[in-house]
């Protein structure tokens, strides 16, 4: 979605993993496929997205990080 070298690439990044991390998987996934399309993607520059919305759909019930978090797990480094 970003240039490697674009400046809004990281912060966005950050702000979809602590979506993901307060339990906004369901919003998550509409804001990756949202920005895809407001980015106007052709399909295969869309495969990654896509893969990663397959990945957070067919993971679901292992993605409560909240849950995890609350129960002293490790977040994943900044």
């Amino acid at each position: 979605m970003f240039d490697a070298e674009d400046a809004k690439g990281a912060p966005w990044v950050a702000d979809r993993i602590e979506q993901l991390l307060q339990g906004q998987r369901p919003s998550l996934v509409r804001c990756l496929r949202r920005a895809a399309t407001a980015k106007g993607l052709s399909p295969k520059q869309r495969e990654p997205i896509e893969r990663c919305i397959t990945y957070l759909t067919n993971h679901a019930p292992y993605l409560n990080y909240p849950h995890y978090l609350a129960k002293g797990y490790p977040s994943p480094p900044a």
